[in-house]
């Protein structure tokens, strides 16, 4: 193809590499995985997923996260 640079191999059926890569993701050679981009900045890759620094509450309600008080605010 004649294009320069560091090519990654990716594949959709997540055998290789964790996930799939997508737009905005990065890929972390260290553990040889593509990580999603995350969702608020102050959430933490705990080498899975994204975690927000307060847990979701398991009260059978729904919430959205507010990033300015770093918590959960609940919706209707």
């Amino acid at each position: 193809l004649g294009l320069g640079g560091t090519w990654i191999q990716t594949s959709y059926n997540n055998n290789m590499r964790a996930r799939y890569a997508s737009v905005g993701f990065t890929y972390d050679s260290d553990v040889d995985e593509f990580i999603p981009p995350s969702p608020y900045p102050s959430w933490s890759w705990d080498g899975n997923e994204w975690l927000p620094p307060t847990p979701y509450p398991d009260d059978g309600s729904d919430y959205g996260w507010d990033e300015d008080t770093t918590s959960w605010i609940e919706v209707e």
